[in-house]
């Protein structure tokens, strides 16, 4: 379709300006991570260069493996599929309470459990949490999919360019796509493609590419579409070559269809900075000295060689298990060294360790192998998160800020399986209330392992002062601590009984003692009833004698 001429010009002129900011620096760091520590992610707008033959700076894989650990902690630690890492909940917790919304949110859970399942979110989450710890930044896009709801589109870092709202918050993206004559006419129809992609179709020609343009963000005054006025955020696919009007596609979104995750955020900027960009100074020097210990090598199996004269003229080999025959009335005759090289190769092997051995602290190697090892580990979940709760406290943050993102994700999420009816209906008391996310992965709860540590201690503290004053341990509310544990722990919700629940056991536990109290009571009756009849009433007895001046008083 064709839109006005002022349209596609304001999104030239914006994209221009992203491109140039993207470029003054940001691009030199990410080329940077690229040919040093993981040569085969990035794609930059100017470089051609086939991915497979990008690795020619690769001397040593420290930098590799690092990576590939630390993205595999990440993974592991934060939303690994093979165990429950979110529940959902609400601000208000008294509403907690209430069983119709705690089996509301059990519910919801596991259907948002399959969805992601069945999709590709975690293969997708895997690559997006390692770029973001190498590159600083990382993007993946959550499309509608007709067969599993949901679907997954990673954005290579250096193809897309971002921009923040008032709120300092990445809210629009301009991207640029590769696809072939074919796809885009099978994504977006021969009748709204350019007359250059419809002639390559009609030519047969459906493998040459094109540059397609791809802009996401707030659907604000400054673009006038009449079909655009009902979302939140306005989608526009244009081609890069084309100089007119024509846009490939209009459409929108109501909810931010893609997901920005940033390692850390500098003041006012929109791309984060990470690990990656401190590793890349060590990375170089690495490459460096790898290459000189393989030099020094070479000295110590191949050195340059002295010889006496009287080797003049004469052949001599160094191979093995050859002889070479000196002159036996030469003072001193033979053939040596002209250095020792083992210092130099000594120093430089000491060197590179102590490069390695940075670049694997900036990595936080030790702390995601402690996690992946785990499972292999006699280390139980207590003593795995008191050792990780140490060394979380730079990583704080990180986790604090990829918890946002992934807020993010679920606001993307529910919306569109409630538009496709997978969603129950939320009880009366729920509705129109906010929902919220917990993360209780195995990151999140060592973060809360020092909270949940403080109110063991307490709690045995005021056990321990019982055994001497008595009345302290009435000071503890034995529920609530249940309760505070039972969140800290990420415990699932129907384990742990509802104040709701508790209240209608006592009250049926109670009923059920009255019942036995009563049955009893009728019980006494009946057998006090039948020793009475049992009883001689002669005149020999008390019971006799009664009942004889009863019958004399009738």
């Amino acid at each position: 379709m064709y839109v006005d001429d002022s349209v596609i010009k304001t999104i030239r002129k914006r994209y221009s300006s992203l491109v140039n900011k993207k470029k003054n620096g940001w691009e030199t760091l990410w080329r940077s991570v690229t040919d040093f520590i993981v040569p085969y992610s990035g794609k930059y707008t100017e470089s051609k260069q086939n991915p497979l033959s990008r690795n020619h700076y690769i001397e040593n894989n420290c930098t590799r493996i690092a990576s590939r650990v630390l993205r595999s902690g990440l993974y592991s630690g934060l939303l690994s599929k093979s165990s429950k890492w979110f529940r959902l909940s609400t601000s208000r917790t008294e509403l907690l309470e209430n069983d119709d919304v705690k089996a509301w949110f059990y519910e919801v859970e596991k259907i948002i459990e399959q969805v992601l399942s069945k999709s590709n979110f975690y293969e997708s989450m895997y690559n997006v949490l390692g770029d973001c710890a190498d590159f600083g930044t990382s993007v993946t896009f959550i499309s509608e999919d007709y067969d599993n709801v949901i679907r997954c589109y990673n954005m290579n870092i250096g193809e897309y360019c971002l921009a923040n709202d008032s709120t300092l918050e990445p809210t629009t993206l301009y991207r640029e796509i590769t696809m072939t004559v074919g796809q885009i006419v099978e994504r977006f129809g021969i009748e709204n493609v350019s007359e250059s992609v419809k002639n390559s179709f009609e030519n047969n020609n459906i493998d040459s590419e094109r540059i397609i343009v791809h802009v996401i963000e707030p659907n604000d005054d400054r673009i006038k579409i009449s079909d655009l006025k009902k979302f939140v955020y306005r989608s526009i696919y244009y081609e890069k070559s084309t100089n007119d009007s024509l846009v490939l596609e209009v459409s929108g979104y109501d909810e931010l269809p893609f997901i920005v995750f940033r390692w850390d955020v500098r003041p006012d900027e929109v791309y984060g900075w990470g690990v990656g960009f401190d590793a890349v100074p060590d990375a170089k020097q690495l490459m460096l000295f790898e290459k000189e210990s393989l030099y020094n090598l070479e000295l110590v199996n191949r050195p340059p060689l002295v010889a006496s004269s009287d080797f003049n003229n004469k052949r001599v080999t160094i191979q093995p298990s050859t002889i070479n025959i000196k002159n036996p009335n030469a003072m001193e005759s033979g053939i040596a060294p002209i250095f020792n090289p083992m210092n130099a190769l000594q120093s430089t092997s000491q060197k590179i360790s102590e490069i390695e051995q940075r670049i694997n602290e900036t990595y936080y190697t030790d702390l995601f192998r402690m996690l992946l090892n785990y499972g292999q580990s006699n280390m139980t979940a207590t003593e795995v998160n008191e050792k990780v709760a140490e060394k979380l406290q730079q990583l704080g943050s990180v986790v604090e800020r990829i918890n946002g993102s992934l807020d993010l994700v679920f606001n993307r999420i529910l919306p569109m399986c409630l538009r496709v009816g997978l969603l129950p209906e939320p009880p009366a008391i729920l509705q129109n209330q906010p929902i919220k996310v917990d993360y209780i992965s195995m990151l999140n709860q060592a973060q809360k392992a020092s909270e949940v540590n403080g109110i063991n201690q307490f709690v045995s503290t005021i056990e321990a002062m019982a055994s001497v004053n008595p009345y302290v341990i009435k000071m503890l509310n034995y529920d609530n601590i249940v309760k505070e544990l039972a969140e800290r722990y990420g415990v699932p919700a129907p384990i742990v009984k509802t104040d709701q629940q508790i209240q209608e056991m006592e009250q049926a536990q109670a009923q059920q003692q009255q019942q036995q109290e009563q049955m009893q009571q009728m019980q006494a009756y009946a057998n006090g009833a039948k020793t009475l009849s049992q009883t001689n009433l002669d005149n020999n007895n008390v019971l006799g004698q009664l009942s004889q001046q009863m019958g004399n008083s009738g």
